[in-house]
């Protein structure tokens, strides 16, 4: 909305840009009396008292040709009021109904502080649901008129018209205006979106709705006035139901309109390819406070929309409700919903890109339509998002793709003060569709899960940041996959503060290539990774783990699917990998155990040397398991440590993999390990079932050795 300056400058030029060609016959009304004409027909407006009434004029202009214009101005007294008795007769052909030129116009500041236009049309006597000013046909133009208290529409246009209106005030109807036929209400912009002329409406007040929308009004245009406030933007005015409710229309340009206060939802559109561009809806006003649209702030139901750089705050229930497909929301701003931030459903399709959304009920951004793709949005959350189970983005529709969105507020966010807005109850983000992928996502101060999956087919997560350096996490899993079979890969989880990613799926889980760090600020004493014996098949490969004190990866009893546990690099655990969640095991002979994995055997390191001059490390690995014909060894390097004597088993950078005989031995060398250093091994037998980590066996020249206490075929105790 342009500022009240800039009105008052542009409306000395209003009158001369609405010109009307080719006039037939101009009606000046110079009477404020209801009185009829004394001879319809006769091109004359002057009743039986030889005055022109603006009934008269109205006569008048219905009795000559409607393939003419007319034009009915104003004389006489300063602020006219017209109260009328009965309805006006309708109107047709082309009409140009000029307030300008009533006495003391243009507008100033003061004239719109005490109600608008100086020109009033008043319908409070009639008691039928009669309309202010209604066509037929033909075309309509009003200019600087304030209509108000009619049971029907200030305005109407049917079907069969057209209509421009400017600078004026609907207000006290039981709807402002209803537009059958295509309709300019206020600016008129190119159809680049360059503005061609200034003139807002105020249209607040109404019982019903502001503007009302039907049938074949087709390529109308809304721009930049005030709806549901006073024309100052200080006081609250709402339309009983939709600041602009648009029923089976296509094609509206509905843009920089002000909508304040609603008693249903701001802008209600049902109808397809309209473009919604830089309307704010919602907001306070100074003199009464928040403007609230008492359902959603912008509900649109149609396919092919341009939702784009609007404003919305305050709605009752979502900020903009979407239902259709492919359509293009972008660029909005939503908070303080109700419910819901941003809402899309219906065939999918739709395209939601760089909306900023905070401080929503139950979240900031739910996508419920098939193959949407949203991406670069901000959901924030805050104080308000306190529902306690609503995820900030939820998503419930199939094959969506979610792709760079901020989901909290981080430290390193240079727009945002301190650690975080706040720690929002609910999941960050939540999946329930199927085939979902969520990428470059960073995620963050959630008070439960940070992303939970709980879809019926794979869902696939990659290169997520899940809670960023400085940034604090309240206790809930990092990520928790519940669904039924997930790809997590090359994902970053970074200051956890409980377990980093809880896995109870049905189906198969793949965990691949994650950085996984406890919180710097706090002794984790969580799993990094738990394995629950829910789940189906999982294998989790070449992560790095590092900052949980007490174990890196916990696979629960009470399965018989495997788990996979292959080249993980896992520090600072005591126990790196607990089969059965109660500690490191020790080998049996046979090996014929129940539980997880069956509890297989960890390979035996002994027998170390290093060849001369160093670099390549010679030794033995043996496995004891009967009952498991042949199994994988893997042997990873752990970093050499200053004191031998407190270290246990750690797997870190991996070296080599062989394949061994159970219950046999077998030879490595290992090129590059060094001249001393440690060394431990996982096995993993042909089903997929990995042992815990084995004791780390230490090798350095025979000197050193007997220096630290060790022999050359032992390692610390377990």
């Amino acid at each position: 909305m342009r500022s009240l300056p800039l009105i008052v400058a542009l409306t000395a030029l209003a009158s001369t840009l609405l010109t009307v060609e080719s006039v037939a016959a101009t009606f000046v009304v110079d009477a404020t009396l209801d009185d009829a004409d004394a001879n319809v027909g006769d091109g004359v407006c002057r009743s039986v008292a030889g005055a022109c009434t603006l009934r008269a004029a109205f006569e008048e202009t219905v009795a000559i040709d409607g393939g003419e214009s007319v034009e009915i101005q104003f004389g006489g007294a300063q602020s006219p009021q017209f109260l009328l008795g009965s309805p006006l007769p309708t109107l047709r052909g082309d009409v140009f109904i000029n307030g300008t030129t009533v006495a003391g116009y243009p507008l100033d500041p003061e004239t719109l502080e005490e109600g608008g236009p100086r020109l009033t049309i008043n319908g409070f006597l009639i008691d039928s649901g009669a309309n202010g000013i209604e066509i037929t046909s033909g075309n309509l133009r009003v200019e600087a008129i304030n209509v108000i208290r009619f049971q029907g529409s200030g305005i109407r246009v049917g079907r069969n018209a057209t209509a421009q209106v400017g600078w004026s005030f609907l207000q006290g109807n039981t709807f402002g205006a209803t537009l059958e036929g295509q309709s300019t209400i206020g600016s008129r912009v190119s159809t680049s979106g360059q503005l061609i002329r200034f003139a807002p409406n105020m249209i607040s007040g109404n019982r019903e709705d502001g503007l009302r929308f039907l049938g074949d009004a087709a390529g109308s245009e809304v721009v930049d006035n005030v709806i549901g406030l006073s024309f100052d933007l200080r006081r609250s005015l709402a339309n009983g139901r939709s600041g602009i409710n648009a029923t089976f229309v296509n094609s509206l340009l509905i843009q920089g309109n002000r909508v304040g206060a609603s008693g249903a939802t701001g802008i209600l559109i049902l109808g397809d390819r309209s473009t919604l561009r830089g309307n704010v809806v919602g907001g306070f006003a100074v003199d009464t406070g928040t403007l609230r649209s008492g359902d959603n702030g912008i509900a649109i139901i149609g396919n092919s929309h341009l939702v784009e750089q609007n404003g919305v705050s305050s709605s009752g229930q979502n900020g903009i409700s979407l239902l259709g497909s492919d359509s293009d929301i972008r660029n909005n701003n939503i908070s303080g919903s109700g419910g819901t931030g941003l809402t899309e459903s219906g065939a999918g399709g739709n395209r939601i890109q760089s909306n900023g959304a905070d401080t929503n009920f139950a979240g900031d951004l739910r996508i419920g339509g098939d193959g949407t793709i949203a991406r670069g949005n901000r959901a924030l959350g805050g104080i308000r998002n306190t529902d306690g189970t609503s995820a900030r983005i939820l998503v419930t529709g199939d094959d969506v793709v979610l792709e760079d969105n901020l989901v909290g507020a981080f430290a390193d966010d240079p727009s945002l003060d301190g650690d975080f807005i706040s720690i929002v109850p609910g999941p960050g983000i939540e999946l329930r569709g199927d085939r979902v992928e969520a990428r470059f996502n960073r995620v963050g101060a959630s008070g439960g899960a940070e992303i939970f999956v709980n879809s019926a087919e794979e869902a696939v997560l990659a290169d997520n940041m899940i809670g960023l350096p400085g940034q604090r996490t309240d206790t809930g899993p990092g990520v928790l996959l519940a669904g039924a079979g997930t790809r997590f890969e090359d994902n970053t989880l970074r200051q956890q503060n409980d377990v980093a990613i809880f896995v109870e799926e049905t189906g198969d889980t793949v965990l691949e290539a994650n950085v996984v760090e406890g919180n710097e600020r706090l002794v984790n004493v969580n799993p990094a990774i738990l394995l629950a014996a829910s789940t189906g098949t999982v294998s989790v490969l070449d992560n790095e783990i590092a900052g949980f004190v007490e174990a890196g990866i916990v696979a629960e009893d009470g399965t018989d699917a495997p788990r996979t546990l292959r080249r993980n690099e896992i520090r600072d655990a005591q126990v790196p990998i607990d089969l059965g969640n109660d500690g490191p095991d020790v080998n049996d002979e046979g090996d014929d155990d129940d539980g997880v994995n069956r509890r297989l055997n960890y390979p035996v390191l002994s027998n170390g040397s290093v060849a001369p001059g160093g670099g390549t490390v010679f030794l033995t690995v043996s496995l004891e398991s009967i009952a498991r014909p042949r199994t994988r060894v893997e042997v990873e390097q752990f970093e050499p440590a200053t004191d031998f004597a407190n270290q246990s088993g750690r797997p870190g950078r991996f070296v080599v993999t062989a394949a061994l005989m159970s219950g046999t031995s077998g030879n490595f060398s290992i090129p590059g390990a060094g001249t001393a250093g440690e060394l431990v091994a996982v096995a993993t037998d042909s089903d997929g079932n990995s042992s815990e980590v084995s004791p780390a066996f230490r090798y350095a020249p025979p000197s050193e050795l007997l220096r630290s206490g060790f022999e050359a075929d032992e390692g610390p105790a377990r």
